[in-house]
């Protein structure tokens, strides 16, 4: 038997003095609907450590300036129990690199990942850290069968962000 989903929704959250995620799954925290929230200066979606079962949908997160931050980290789920990460927008200045969106386990069968926006600096060099191996963006559906429709944009003015966070939140 399945819990409802505790939600966590419109919202703007500052995960700052020291705060990485503006929301930390972790230590078994599980069936959690995070949906149409608008994260500044902290990293997206994380959940390891035997969390399970939630959802990470129709957020934006913009991380922190000096780079370094991570849309997702997701830990390895048994099949059937992982999380799913659709339709988000992630605006991560600094960011470059290997693994620069994050880290999952990349079996479609542990996460489910899909329409998702990631705008980067070096937006051509996106990458997700898939299972320990580095995996561009544009391969990672017809490769590990996750992230369809996903795409990596430059660095949106900050007019537009400002836009996208009113129209995100209502």
């Amino acid at each position: 038997m399945d819990p409802l989903p505790t939600l966590i929704a419109a919202n703007f959250i500052f995960a700052n003095n020291g705060a990485a995620q503006a929301v930390d799954n972790d230590d078994g925290s599980s069936f959690y609907a995070i949906e149409d929230n608008v994260f500044y200066d902290a990293d997206g979606f994380k959940m390891d450590y035997g969390g399970h079962g939630s959802t990470f949908h129709n957020n934006m997160v913009v991380g922190k300036l000096g780079g370094g931050s991570q849309c997702f980290d997701l830990g390895p789920f048994l099949p059937g129990l992982g999380d799913s990460y659709c339709n988000n927008t992630c605006v991560f200045p600094g960011n470059s690199g290997k693994g620069s969106l994050g880290f999952v386990p990349c079996d479609k069968t542990e996460v489910t990942m899909h329409d998702n926006k990631y705008y980067l600096d070096t937006y051509e060099n996106a990458s997700i850290g898939c299972s320990g191996t580095d995996v561009p963006l544009a391969d990672l559906f017809e490769q590990d069968g996750i992230e369809e429709n996903s795409k990596a944009f430059p660095m949106p003015s900050d007019e537009e962000l400002v836009a996208w966070a009113k129209a995100r939140l209502w």
